[in-house]
């Protein structure tokens, strides 16, 4: 079984919800933890960890679920917004290749947009009526873009803003959440390695009350065999050493 920091964030939840109530599972259990310290009141403080951490917990999973939503509606915001500027700017060009100037107010002099940040700030400039010229409305009219058509591909444009704002929203949501599981989880797996400790002490000769506490009892070799199988000839010369003194 590994040790309770190696696990999981559900892991410790679960083996900390297991240890918290069957703490009072039997008043044997209690009493001997009691005689560790582990009174009613100190059990409870465990008790109170636990809500508290798993309310973080799923508090972090709920922002982590919202980012990614927000992540993906930016993404498919993205792909139109895109697929809009691309397409006026294409006949944009073609409309008023004999007109720098006009091509120069409306942004399309510069070069491609390529950030989110780069590209929002080209299409607010190009599909802003203010920079076309009643002539410019009509030629472009004749190509397909009119002043309902401009205003339909404006909105993608303020959707993207709109759903960019929302998804940095919702990461920084995330990242606060986040640090308020990692402080919850902290104070709970401290609070959970005394009282696991604590239990190993108390329930030494009891394996199955240690299971009640999510642990295994303990088998195998001791530290000092494991030692000694790592290194046979420091072991005889200190059995030696022992029985020269005996």
């Amino acid at each position: 079984m590994k040790g309770y920091r190696q696990r999981r964030i559900d892991g410790r939840l679960e083996t900390a919800l297991i240890a918290t109530t069957n703490a009072y599972a039997a008043p044997l259990v209690l009493n001997r933890l009691s005689e560790f310290g582990y009174t009613n009141r100190k059990l409870t403080q465990g008790k109170s960890l636990y809500a508290a951490a798993a309310q973080k917990v799923n508090e972090a999973a709920a922002r982590l679920g919202e980012q990614r939503a927000a992540t993906e509606r930016l993404r498919q915001c993205r792909a139109k917004a895109v697929c809009a500027y691309q397409n006026l700017a294409k006949t944009a060009r073609a409309v008023f290749y004999h007109d720098p100037g006009a091509l120069i107010s409306l942004g399309l002099k510069a070069k491609k947009p390529g950030g989110a940040a780069r590209l929002l700030t080209a299409a607010n400039t190009l599909f802003d009526a203010s920079f076309y010229t009643s002539a410019m409305r009509t030629a472009l009219a004749e190509h397909g873009y009119s002043d309902a058509k401009l205003s339909e591909e404006r909105g993608k444009i303020a959707q993207l803003q709109f759903a960019a704002e929302v998804q940095g929203q919702c990461r920084a949501a995330y990242q606060q959440a986040k640090e308020a599981q990692r402080t919850a989880l902290r104070a709970l797996d401290e609070w959970m390695e005394r009282l696991l400790k604590t239990a190993r002490v108390a329930f030494a000769e009891d394996p199955q009350t240690l299971e009640q506490f999510g642990l295994a009892a303990r088998s195998g070799p001791s530290r000092t065999q494991r030692e000694g199988r790592r290194n046979p000839a420091a072991t005889r010369r200190q059995a030696r050493l022992v029985n020269l003194a005996a």
